[in-house]
């Protein structure tokens, strides 16, 4: 009889409860794509929520095939746009300040270095725009948010395969959720300029990297402008993959990887995050006592 029962238990119930036990906790697998779209959809949200923000960025660029590492201390107001920049690393001391509506539209910059004088600089041209992936007006979380928004909405029907969540992990000491977004449509197109076209406007119109369509094409020398007709390649979208990384605390953003079709494009990890504090108009003033302009 005993035998019976083990054999029976062992031939009958035990495929039985290891099928529950398999379909109850795959439910909640890590790898479950709605999980991803729900932090996703929640890390939006809360990035909608930050009107001004404090905090420090470590960036990782590639610039031609070669990894530029700096971090910087910055102070954003989203409306009107508003930027401190003091640079730790590697240019200590190196400071940046825009205002909306005020000097000409050009920024202050104080280099902390030969000339040793502020400088104002268009925000868009080459010298604010040399080695930068970046231009000071996506600084902060929102552009990011809305690459992720763009993708998902471009690729809705097919988020099942190209969204997992991969759990809690830690990243820069911080608990954080880590999704996976793998673009296998990530690719090259063929575009001809407009009048009016510039990198900048690009970016936002085709949501890819305008750095990036600068290095794709020898034939584009200006950040700032681009002669209607020109022929150029332009990614078809952001990156072939993104690591995310949410912190579980604040379900804001603590870092973001970017992969193109040769590896590590772009690596983002944000720390040391005040969100919606109180500044002063001295905090966005050339004559404070803290700065060196």
């Amino acid at each position: 009889m005993r035998c019976f029962w083990f054999n029976y238990v062992q031939k009958t119930l035990l495929p039985i409860l290891l099928l529950a036990y398999f379909l109850i906790f795959s439910a909640f697998s890590p790898s479950d794509h709605n999980q991803a779209v729900e932090l996703l959809k929640k890390l939006s949200l809360n990035t909608r929520q930050v009107h001004s923000v404090e905090m420090s960025i470590q960036i990782k660029e590639r610039i031609n095939g070669d990894f530029k590492t700096l971090k910087s201390d910055f102070k954003i107001v989203s409306s009107p746009f508003k930027i401190y920049i003091k640079e730790e690393f590697p240019r200590k001391g190196l400071e940046v300040l825009y205002v909306e509506g005020q000097n000409n539209g050009k920024a202050w910059v104080r280099p902390n270095s030969f000339p040793w004088t502020t400088l104002s600089l268009h925000p868009l041209g080459n010298t604010m725009r040399d080695g930068q992936h970046h231009s000071i007006f996506k600084s902060g979380f929102s552009f990011f948010i809305d690459i992720f928004v763009h993708l998902q909405q471009k690729y809705s029907d097919e988020l099942n395969n190209m969204l997992e969540y991969n759990g809690l992990v830690r990243y820069n000491n911080t608990i954080c959720h880590k999704i996976t977004f793998t673009n296998r449509h990530f690719g090259y197109k063929s575009y001809v300029t407009s009048e009016g076209d510039n990198l900048e406007k690009l970016s936002y119109k085709l949501k890819v990297n305008d750095y990036m369509i600068k290095e794709l094409n020898a034939n584009i020398h200006s950040f700032d402008k681009l002669d209607k007709g020109l022929k150029i390649v332009v990614p078809n979208d952001y990156g072939a993959s993104f690591i995310v990384y949410i912190d579980e605390k604040t379900n804001l953003l603590a870092g973001v990887k970017v992969f193109d079709d040769k590896g590590l494009w772009e690596e983002y990890t944000y720390s040391a995050i005040k969100v919606n504090p109180r500044f002063t108009d001295k905090d966005f003033n050339t004559e404070n006592p803290s700065y060196n302009f």
